[in-house]
């Protein structure tokens, strides 16, 4: 049991949660991961110090736990990254949930030696429209978490057809250039340089 929990907040880890997603792809059920990471927890920790941060993450699970059922559990897979899955593909179902899980982390934390305000962004994606295995499902709940980051680090965002493409196009540089050099396809060209002063 303690292979399959996390040792600070008790909740399930990224060992569990991805058995637990595979039970559902193997019964083709439909379900969502929302990928959750916590705005500026890096700051609290170098700011307030490792202790203030594991008491927020003790403090948020609590308020994540009364989400949290049997059929939609939710995980810590990081230092600040939760992973909660629910049954189910519904768009409108999910925002709801997403809005939910916003508005119970949203509220002030008034911990021993501080009083904090944090944000969440989130990543979506779908099983099975955006992916078919728990890897891939979790990699791309991970990219469009990055894009809400990119973009001012709180919201939500689902992955989409945009970002798959651009994900296709960065693999296929990456073994382009990998390629390139198994096989000496790099070569060094000399730019010569003038000095305009002295022409």
């Amino acid at each position: 049991k303690l292979m399959l929990t996390d040792y600070l907040t008790g909740l399930p880890n990224r060992m569990w949660i991805t058995r637990w997603m595979k039970k559902l792809t193997d019964d083709i059920s439909p379900f969502a991961v929302i990928l959750i990471d916590l705005g500026d927890f890096k700051h609290i920790n170098d700011v307030m110090g490792h202790t203030t941060g594991d008491e927020l993450l003790i403090r948020l699970t609590q308020r994540f736990q009364q989400m949290a059922s049997d059929e939609s559990p939710i995980a810590r897979i990081g230092g600040d990254e939760f992973l909660y899955v629910m049954r189910g593909d519904k768009e409108d179902t999910i925002l709801q949930k997403v809005q939910d899980l916003a508005a119970i982390a949203e509220e002030p934390f008034q911990l021993e030696h501080a009083r904090l305000n944090i944000t969440l962004s989130m990543g979506i994606a779908c099983y099975p429209q955006d992916a078919l295995t728990t890897e891939q499902l979790m990699a791309y709940a991970d990219t469009a978490m990055y894009e809400v980051k990119a973009r001012g680090k709180s919201g939500h965002r689902f992955f989409n057809e945009t970002m798959k493409k651009q994900l296709d196009r960065e693999d296929h540089i990456n073994q382009e250039l990998l390629s390139a050099i198994d096989h000496d396809g790099f070569q060094m060209v000399y730019q010569p340089q003038f000095c305009v002063s002295d022409c």
